[in-house]
């Protein structure tokens, strides 16, 4: 039974970390887009960053 678990938990793992390894290649480094949350718990609207020496400071 824990054998079966074990096996199970590393079967979920690998997909989760395989899922998330092709992700990067969607990236554009010369954009950013953030979105503010206020203490209400309500979010603001969605902003971009695209002054190249804007994204640099951040980087």
């Amino acid at each position: 039974m824990l054998k079966r678990m074990l096996s199970g938990c590393v079967i979920c793992m690998g997909l989760l970390l395989g899922g998330c390894a092709g992700s990067e290649e969607d990236l554009d480094p010369s954009r950013i887009e953030y979105q503010t949350l206020k203490a209400s718990g309500d979010y603001g609207p969605i902003r971009t960053i695209t002054d190249a020496e804007t994204n640099a400071e951040l980087d």
